[in-house]
């Protein structure tokens, strides 16, 4: 929280059980820094789009942030309004459909695929849709395959709740089927991955 401070502003942020670690954000906050990462690709709107959104504005970038969830896409568009981020976050809001990988729901990719045409992501973090229902461990495998065609040449992954079971299977499966090869930092629960190359350490 300390190292966030700077990106936290004056307006209180609700972090809950379902936001990012503070520590996970740190280290995507070091990648965006280290790596000079300018258009973040968010599945999954909170806390995160908040305070990455910040870093980002600060450095020129921009944020499109997919959420399936109506009420909270409204409540972040608003959090996005008071923290003065409506020319560097876009939110797109995506029901949730039969995915094109696996055998879950996942965003609309019409809708994503829209979004995100000519956006050439250079960085890509991965909490959501929600995962922790059984039987929906592997809701977030899509991300990687639907989602790297619109890849910059070289970007970063980073998948949240890495330290569970089926995040940890989707992991296998995205190196096994694309060029992404992740690190797992247990300690901040997220898994780094590089396309590309990426020259520095994150923690």
């Amino acid at each position: 929280m300390q190292f966030l401070a700077p990106l936290l502003g004056d307006a209180y942020l609700p972090f809950s059980s379902a936001s990012m670690r503070p520590s996970a954000l740190a280290v995507v906050a070091n990648d965006i820094v280290l790596h000079d990462r300018k258009r973040l690709l968010e599945c999954g709107s909170g806390i995160s789009t908040i305070v990455l959104g910040r870093l980002l504005a600060s450095r020129g970038g921009r944020v499109v942030s997919v959420e399936h969830d109506a009420g909270w896409v409204q409540v972040v568009r608003r959090l996005v309004a008071e923290h003065g981020l409506e020319a560097t976050v876009t939110l797109v809001e995506a029901p949730l459909a039969p995915a094109p990988v696996g055998t879950l729901d996942w965003y609309d990719v019409d809708v994503v695929s829209e979004a995100v045409a000519g956006y050439s992501h250079d960085l890509l973090l991965v909490d959501g849709p929600s995962a922790w229902m059984p039987g929906h461990e592997l809701a977030r495998l899509p991300a990687v395959p639907v989602l790297g065609e619109y890849a910059a040449d070289s970007y970063t992954v980073v998948l949240d709740d890495a330290d569970r079971p089926g995040e940890r299977e989707i992991l296998k499966l995205w190196e096994r089927d694309s060029d992404v090869r992740c690190n797992l930092y247990s300690g901040q629960g997220v898994a780094v991955g590089h396309v590309g190359g990426a020259a520095f350490g994150l923690v």
